[in-house]
């Protein structure tokens, strides 16, 4: 048998910057209230954010997309993956106040 290996570097883990993660939280717990809000736990899930993170500090978050009552259970990158639509309003609310609270 023979074969040829190549080794292709892809991105970075994602890490979240501690800072950015805290003042984040801030403004999300402001804008949705303490027990909206659910800390993450680390996944081995791969993320092109990483590169974004190469040039300045970052977080990345979820906003919780699935609902097991209109059964969208599926995850990311799955066939029948589906986002309950109904979330898309907090989604666009958590970043406009992120975008107008965070600075550079």
């Amino acid at each position: 048998a023979a074969y040829d290996f190549q080794y292709v570097k892809g991105y970075r883990p994602v890490i979240n910057d501690p800072e950015v993660t805290a003042k984040l939280r801030e403004v999300l717990v402001e804008a949705f209230g303490e027990d909206a809000i659910q800390d993450g736990v680390p996944t081995m899930g791969g993320e092109d954010f990483s590169g974004f993170q190469q040039k300045a500090p970052g977080t990345f978050f979820f906003i919780g997309a699935g609902n097991a009552g209109k059964g969208i259970v599926y995850p990311h990158h799955h066939a029948r993956f589906t986002v309950d639509e109904d979330v898309l309003p907090y989604g666009v609310k958590a970043f406009v106040a992120a975008s107008l609270t965070l600075t550079a």
